[in-house]
């Protein structure tokens, strides 16, 4: 229900989409992870990846920098 609430009408994509890309300038070392949900509106895709929980983060989670890394890379 809080898609419909979001997002209208949508189609679903991808869940769990798994990704494993090799970093440029690197032998040694490929970027792996998990984008939680893809979903479609009109000609628009949406990445959805949830970094929160029902009962909120603390000061450490919300300057782990692990957790803020992530959230970058999703932006670039």
């Amino acid at each position: 229900p809080a898609l419909e609430d979001k997002f209208g009408k949508y189609e679903a994509i991808s869940v769990e989409e798994m990704l494993f890309e090799p970093i440029e300038h690197s032998r040694d070392y490929n970027f792996k992870g998990f984008i939680d949900l893809v979903i479609k509106t009109g000609d628009t895709f949406h990445i959805i990846d949830w970094k929160s929980c029902s009962w909120g983060w603390d000061s450490r989670r919300k300057t782990d920098p692990m957790t803020t890394y992530q959230i970058i890379l999703l932006l670039v």
